[in-house]
């Protein structure tokens, strides 16, 4: 048994776990056909300024490799990569290295992850950049070098660049580098500041030019959230929105030829995309005003109406952060490990928060206990926008954020059972921050 024990030494557990990982990982998705959805199509351009239906992040990878069969490829390859390097940070902070290695790769392998492998959609390259960024962020309070700060930067900025809402990851990052160099005395942290803000002014550019998934996704909002609550509904016809005839009774969606022309100038519906027949029947004149203030209307009601905001959130909650099944998305992979493990998700937001509270507690790692709080408190801002800003798919939608979940816990236990000290940096980490 010491033999045993001695031939699995942490080093040599973590190679035979990582490959025993990645064999799983490649079975489950590669070789299988590509699960193609009208949603792809706007994957295929990247558009780093302008007009875009789909922020860079994804269609950059797959700008670079095509056809489908290797895209697949390449997402179960980064995939793995990004739950070697987080079980590696996880390992070096805690007493357990084996079991937190091992409760890692488990959960990156649960259906709810790689179910995504073989769709060409943003949820598994989504899922994998998020993963990086958190395994960079504990790295970067571990060993702040100059070559961990660019990783951290590049998988952040791959991360807020894969949806809308993900882009609350730099603007908060910005709003903390920024108060951070204005309260310090020695003006720490000016260039992490620069750089976020202008990550923050280029996602703002990018949102500007996504305006055909945006009055899609706005179109959507209104038939499924605001037509069937007729107190919502006339809040906004009383803020200005057109009070059209019969359109709080078009239900489910149409055809694209079913709308005139006219609309199609002013919606910019994306390709392949099947209309909402509530923007069939708004006509221009609901078309003109959803372009122009649907989303600002919208956000001024939800900042009015908080209580009806936290009633969608929880509605949503459950469905979204333990989905049922994969069913909502089609695809060939399948893995080992059982659906259920994933669920359910308030057990797991115990085990994070007992072991936060643990760690702040007990005054260990501190740097390392305020980088996970502060991931916690963006995931859930993340969540939150994306249900409200959603009406349909919330399982795709909110799946890095329920991953994240997980990871959150799992990094809350290493820390509760860490090592004190494993933060502290080494002079030479600190000589070549410096």
């Amino acid at each position: 048994m010491r033999r045993l024990n001695s031939l699995l030494s942490t080093p040599v557990f973590y190679v035979v776990s990582l490959v025993a990982y990645a064999l799983a990982r490649w079975s489950a998705s590669v070789g299988h056909a590509p699960a193609h959805f009208p949603d792809s199509l706007g994957y295929e351009h990247v558009h780093f300024i302008g007009i875009n239906e789909r922020f860079w992040a994804v269609p950059l990878v797959y700008s670079v490799i095509h056809p489908d069969a290797h895209r697949v490829i390449a997402q179960v390859v980064i995939g793995i990569c990004a739950w070697a390097y987080l079980a590696q940070r996880i390992s070096v902070i805690t007493r357990f290295r084996r079991i937190s290695i091992s409760a890692v790769l488990v959960v990156g392998l649960s259906p709810q992850v790689i179910h995504f492998d073989s769709a060409i959609l943003s949820e598994s390259l989504g899922i994998s950049f998020a993963v990086g960024a958190v395994a960079s962020s504990l790295h970067l309070s571990q060993s702040p070098t100059r070559l961990v700060k660019i990783l951290w930067l590049a998988l952040v900025t791959l991360t807020a660049f894969t949806r809308p809402t993900h882009l609350i990851l730099i603007a908060a990052g910005a709003i903390y580098c920024g108060g951070a160099y204005l309260l310090s005395g020695r003006k720490r942290r000016k260039a992490s500041a620069l750089i976020l803000t202008a990550l923050s002014l280029w996602g703002f550019m990018q949102l500007s030019g996504n305006d055909s998934v945006s009055n899609l996704n706005f179109y959507t909002v209104l038939q499924r959230r605001i037509c069937i609550d007729d107190s919502a509904y006339n809040w906004f016809i009383a803020h200005n929105m057109p009070d059209v005839s019969g359109l709080c009774s078009a239900h489910g969606y149409g055809r694209a030829t079913q709308l005139d022309s006219d609309i199609r100038s002013i919606v910019q519906l994306p390709l392949e995309q099947m209309p909402p027949m509530s923007m069939v029947a708004g006509g221009v004149v609901l078309a003109e005003w959803v372009r122009d203030h649907g989303w600002s209307t919208y956000a001024q009601y939800i900042a009015t109406h908080p209580t009806k905001a936290i009633q969608v959130i929880q509605s949503k909650t459950a469905k979204t952060l333990s989905p049922a099944d994969e069913t909502f998305l089609p695809t060939h992979s399948s893995s080992p490990i059982p659906h259920q493990l994933f669920d359910p998700w308030w057990a797991w937001s115990l085990i994070a928060i007992a072991g936060l509270a643990i760690s702040w507690l007990s005054r260990a790692n501190v740097r390392l206990v305020r980088a996970v709080t502060a991931t916690s408190v963006v995931a859930l801002l993340v969540f939150a926008s994306t249900i409200l800003t959603s009406a349909i798919e919330y399982e795709r939608h909110g799946v890095t954020t329920a991953v994240i979940l997980r990871v959150v816990a799992l990094t809350a236990v290493a820390l509760a059972t860490g090592l004190k000290g494993a933060t502290k940096p080494s002079e030479v980490d600190v000589a070549r921050a410096k």
